[in-house]
Formats: structure tokens, sequence, C-alpha cells
């Protein structure tokens, strides 16, 4: 295809300053559709368009990497989460005196972690790379756990009150006692029957 330098002119006017010249915008617009600068980007565009679909982009290692990561994360979060839940459902103590993997009185949370890396090969990478300082943030800690606690409190808190919302009948019952430190405690029991 021949281009001309008057058409590469037109091109650039069109694209840099835009028209006023409506009139003729069908002989610029052709000009412009048809010169170098236009062609060889549609064809990097089409061929951009035609690598997405197929998958085949420059940087597909690293998004694999990246989706390799993801589903790391994803994977400890579960587990940290089934640890809490077990810890709580059975009323038992999160936190020692040190909140450190493998150390002296670091608590139920941190030795079932430990327990889970022995035999879950999620666990042993995810302490692999605590161990060698690979990770600045491994989420298990305190303040982890406690947000995790109140994530699943209140998702909880969501399904008791819609399961109360959705029952024909439901009564509330509200109890005080004091406990050793002499604070007043309240116990609020919710009682609904279930609609089929």
């Amino acid at each position: 295809m021949f281009y001309s330098k008057n058409s590469a002119c037109i091109t650039n006017q069109l694209v840099n300053e835009g028209t006023k010249d409506w009139k003729n915008i069908g002989s610029k617009l052709k000009s412009h559709e048809t010169s170098y600068e236009h062609v060889t980007n549609m064809d990097k565009w089409i061929e951009l368009e035609t690598r997405l679909r197929n998958k085949n982009t420059i940087d597909k290692e690293i998004q694999e990497q990246i989706n390799k990561e993801k589903e790391h994360w994803e994977n400890v979060l579960v587990r940290i989460i089934t640890i809490i839940k077990y810890l709580s459902k059975n009323n038992l103590a999160f936190c020692g005196t040190n909140e450190k993997i493998y150390q002296k009185a670091n608590g139920n949370f941190s030795s079932l972690i430990e327990l889970l890396a022995e035999f879950d090969p999620v666990m042993q990478e995810h302490v692999k790379r605590i161990k060698n300082d690979d990770l600045h943030n491994h989420c298990l800690s305190k303040t982890i756990q406690n947000e995790l606690i109140e994530l699943l409190t209140s998702q909880i808190k969501n399904i008791i009150l819609k399961k109360v919302k959705d029952a024909k009948y439901f009564s509330i019952i509200l109890d005080c006692t004091f406990d050793v430190s002499h604070q007043e405690q309240m116990t609020l029991i919710l009682r609904s029957i279930d609609t089929f």
C-alpha cells in the first residue's frame, strides 16, 4: 500500500488538532484510515485482541504466578478460619503468652497451625515462608484472629436475625447474673419456630 507524506500530515492534523471542516470529513477520515500509523496501530490492536482471547500475552507467566499466589492465600485463609471455628465452637482459648509458632506457650491457635503444617502441604508451604522471613504479613497475628472472629460473629448474627424475621412465632428471654468479678452479665436467648 502507498502512503504519502501529504496523507500523513492530514492524519496527524486530524488526530492531534481535530477538524472544523465537516463538509470534507469523509475524505479526511478515508485519508486517516489508509495512513501508515493507523494501519500499523490497527494491526497491533487486532494482534493484541487475538492474544488476549487465546491467553497468550507477554505477561501470561506473571498472571499465572499471581493466580497461584492468590490460590495459596485463599487456601491458607480457609484453614485459618477452620481453626478459628474449631476453637470457638469448643470454647477454647486462642492465645498463650507468645504469638510465634514453634515457641513455648504460644497457645492453641499457633499449636493447631503447627499441627496442620505437619500434614497439610498448603500450611507446610506457608510455615516455610514464615520461617524463611519471606512474609511480613502471615495472617497468624492476634489482630487477624480478632478480625476473622468479628466477621464470623457478624455472619452468624445475620443468619440468626434472618431466621427470627422469617419465623411466624418467636420469643426473647433476657437473663442477668453476676460473674465471679461481680460484673453483671446479660444473656439474650432467642427462640423461634422454623418455617418450611
